[in-house]
């Protein structure tokens, strides 16, 4: 399976295959996940948050890398006072002291999907993982880069990452240009790393739902973008935009994400996560 998909995928550094993106699925990435990085890299997921597979997929995906032998620094957004807490917390950062911060425990009006129960799961997976000195967490403050930058530069000392992936909305995930706003945190992070490759991804996926606040707090239906779904055999791949160019069967890319995205990361479909916090 790993030959197979280092073959499908051969233009990008980091090759895997995943299947659905719950809670179980995501606890045994070894029978079905390969990744592999050559250069060093720091990977962008940009993400629809309030859903269930993007944080389960930035979890397999990290998982594979430390399978394989590879040092990772995972970023999440999160607020300001987590984000310092992580930095300071002794002995180190838990599970249940992390969801004791006050920003898990906002009212459903100020949810954005930060702080789903997916995200929880995803952040309890990271913090408690038991070899510390291989994966190193950091919070995503998008208002005050300096705040991560400082977190960044701590775990480039102690962990000395093959790769950096960061977790973050799709609108802060992606390349600035003139109607776009200039993704500050991305830029002061990867000028921090200047060894290291930046490659940016889109959520692309088939529709669902996500806890979201639009016109009320709740599950809302997105409809996705199923032109978007690799002609491959496996139910999820990450792919650039290289790979696409090459194959006849490739899907027709929208100009905006040629401009914005190195490539996608697609997901089948999505479903709703709700607040940790909610009863």
């Amino acid at each position: 399976m790993a030959a197979l998909l280092r073959t499908c995928l051969k233009a990008i550094c980091v090759s895997f295959a995943l299947g659905s993106g719950n809670c179980e699925a995501s606890q045994a990435s070894s029978e079905s996940t390969a990744a592999v990085v050559t250069t060093p890299q720091i990977i962008v997921l940009g993400e629809l948050h309030g859903t269930n597979e993007s944080p389960a997929f930035a979890q397999r995906f990290v998982n594979a890398a430390l399978e394989s032998g590879q040092r990772v620094v995972l970023g999440i957004e999160t607020d300001e006072q987590t984000t310092q807490w992580l930095q300071t917390a002794q002995p180190k950062p838990d599970c249940m002291r992390l969801l004791q911060q006050p920003f898990w425990a906002r009212g459903p009006q100020w949810q954005d999907g930060r702080t789903s129960t997916a995200m929880a799961q995803l952040w309890c997976w990271a913090v408690d993982y038991p070899v510390p000195s291989r994966l190193g967490v950091i919070g995503l403050y998008q208002q005050r880069p300096d705040t991560s930058l400082a977190a960044l530069q701590r775990q480039l000392e102690t962990v000395k990452p093959d790769l950096i992936v960061l977790l973050m909305g799709s609108a802060h995930a992606q390349r600035p240009g003139n109607t776009v706003q200039k993704p500050k945190l991305v830029d002061v992070l990867s000028a921090q790393a200047p060894g290291y490759s930046l490659r940016r991804y889109y959520m692309a996926h088939g529709g669902g739902t996500a806890w979201n606040c639009q016109t009320d707090c709740n599950a809302h239906p997105t409809h996705g973008m199923p032109q978007l779904a690799p002609r491959t055999p496996h139910a999820s791949s990450l792919y650039p935009w290289s790979e696409l160019a090459a194959v006849d069967t490739a899907p027709t890319v929208p100009k905006w994400l040629w401009d914005s995205f190195d490539g996608i990361y697609w997901l089948p479909q999505v479903s709703d996560s709700k607040p940790f916090a909610q009863p």
